[in-house]
């Protein structure tokens, strides 16, 4: 697994976070998008970024929500 790249808009406090995860036969590359709310951060796969969900991308999930709450 790797993250490649970040994007940060302080206005709308939006990001995303572009990784790429290597599991078995099966590379897929997608956005997680980080969003502030009220009651903290969301964080989630990104709209119709057509990933499909494996125990790798929950762990790309769980190290991005693990850094969040630092």
């Amino acid at each position: 697994m790797e993250f490649k790249e970040t994007l940060y808009d302080p206005i709308q406090q939006k990001g995303m976070i572009r990784a790429v995860v290597e599991e078995d036969n099966l590379t897929q590359d997608f956005w997680i998008e980080i969003l502030k709310r009220e009651k903290g951060w969301h964080i989630r796969p990104a709209k119709g970024c057509g990933m499909i969900p494996t125990l790798g991308v929950q762990c790309a999930l769980d190290l991005v929500h693990d850094a969040a709450k630092e």
